[in-house]
């Protein structure tokens, strides 16, 4: 990850970004980063460009509205069919549709999205394996078998901003 210069600051720049789509990206970065979630929407222009689509889920998981985010971000991570996963989806794509799973109430579907991802070593997957880890590492041995036949336990907690662009 490198930074861009705008006036007066520096933005974070994804080297996976499209280079027509830097500048906004980082402009977006930049919003998020200041805690102006509704001002990057309100940024983000109509497209349907992956990674301005990924953005849009973003600032919504930052907005507190994750189903809206399962909606943006669903397409990213299925095939046109809907029925599996793209089988070479982005990381930070899948990162960010399990993570609105999770906070629209489905951690089943947070798990089984987190568990697809092939690049176990992306900043956005290994945020998520963290989270997962301090979860687990926080149950007592009953609550993690509850856990594990989906009938009770402490539940998931995503404590960082939520969502990668």
């Amino acid at each position: 990850m490198s930074s861009v210069l705008f006036p007066g600051l520096t933005a974070h720049v994804n080297p996976a970004w499209p280079p027509g789509e830097r500048d906004l990206l980082s402009r977006i970065a930049h919003l998020l980063g200041t805690g102006a979630a509704e001002s990057a929407l309100a940024a983000l222009p109509e497209s349907r460009s992956p990674w301005v689509r990924n953005a849009r889920g973003v600032c919504l998981l930052r907005l507190g509205r994750p189903a809206q985010a399962v909606e943006v971000l669903r397409g990213l991570v299925f095939a046109r069919h809907g029925l599996s996963v793209r089988p070479n989806v982005h990381p930070v794509f899948a990162a960010n549709y399990a993570t609105a799973l999770l906070l629209d109430g489905n951690p089943d579907g947070f798990h089984g999205i987190l568990s697809s991802v092939r690049d176990r070593s992306h900043p956005a997957v290994t945020r998520l394996d963290d989270a997962v880890w301090r979860w687990k590492v926080g149950m007592t041995f009953w609550q993690r078998v509850a856990s594990i036949f989906g009938v009770g336990g402490p539940p998931l907690v995503i404590d960082f901003p939520p969502g990668e662009l």
